[in-house]
C-alpha cells in the first residue's frame, strides 16, 4: 500500500502538483439477520477507495478512486492535478 501512494504522489508531482497529499479507505460488514435462532440472511460488504489532493500554483483539486489498481493512478493524478487547474486560486492552500 505504502508502495501505491508513493507512486501516486510521484505521478502527480511529475503532472505539475507542487505538493500532495493521498489517503486510503478500507471498510468491511458484516450484517446478518437471525431468526428463530437461525441465520435467516447476512450480507458481506467490501469498500475500499484512494482520495487525492494536489496544490497547484494557490489551486487545489481532489480526485478519487474506489479501484487501487496501480494502472489507474495515472488516470487519478491527472483528474486531481486538471481539478486544480480550474478550480479558484486559495491563498490559504497548502500542507
Amino acid at each position: 500500500m505504502k508502495e501505491l501512494l508513493n507512486g501516486l504522489l510521484q505521478r502527480a508531482t511529475a503532472l505539475g502538483a507542487q505538493d500532495a497529499d493521498a489517503i486510503v479507505t478500507r471498510r468491511q460488514s458484516l450484517d446478518a439477520n437471525v431468526y428463530k435462532s437461525e441465520v435467516d440472511e447476512y450480507n458481506h460488504a467490501q469498500t475500499q477507495g484512494v482520495g487525492l489532493r494536489v496544490f497547484l500554483g494557490g489551486r487545489v483539486g481532489y480526485a478519487y478512486s474506489e479501484s487501487l489498481a496501480p494502472q489507474d493512478m495515472e488516470e487519478l493524478a491527472a483528474a486531481a492535478v486538471a481539478n486544480a487547474e480550474v478550480s479558484d486560486p486559495d491563498p490559504d492552500a497548502g500542507l
